[in-house]
């Protein structure tokens, strides 16, 4: 019976004082949640952080250091293209496409790092452009973006 009374309903327990975290604003972050797990298991699947061929502890370490430096990387540069392509165009950009840009330039960066400043600002160029123009994930025009959802369900019911 108890179950029954509370199928309707969605408990929170939470430490943050009231003025911090409306519930309105709890209710969203739960179901973001999901969101952030599909990012990580991204990340995981992207770039190959669970497969890591070794015994040798200390290469496994810096493989390991070197795909973590790569994801922040990765992300910093969607984070930018995803600002700057919703700046333009309300569209958002696929971490997946970006860190498969990234991966396909990945020897022409490297090549213009050991070249002058010249070549390397063209290819950051040049790979910025790519990224905005052939990054962008295909929206379904049933569901709004994430970011219009934040801003429908969180950023209007913070205090001003």
């Amino acid at each position: 019976m108890q179950a029954l009374e509370l199928a309707g309903w969605l408990i929170l327990l939470t430490n943050s004082p009231r003025e911090s975290l409306p519930t309105a604003a709890a209710g969203y972050v739960y179901r973001v949640r999901g969101q952030v797990e599909l990012i990580l298991k991204q990340w995981k699947g992207v770039l190959r952080l669970d497969v890591l061929p070794s015994e040798n502890a200390f290469r496994v370490q810096c493989k390991l250091w070197a795909r973590l430096l790569t994801a922040l990387l990765a992300f910093v540069w969607y984070q930018h293209a995803n600002a700057a392509r919703l700046k333009l165009q309300t569209c958002e950009i696929s971490f997946s496409k970006v860190a498969k840009q990234l991966q396909q330039q990945g020897q022409a960066l490297v090549r213009a790092l050991f070249g002058d400043r010249a070549g390397i600002e063209f290819e950051l160029r040049k790979l910025w452009k790519r990224l905005l123009k052939l990054a962008r994930k295909e929206r379904q025009l049933s569901r709004p973006i994430t970011r219009e959802n934040l801003c429908t369900h969180w950023l209007e019911v913070l205090p001003a």
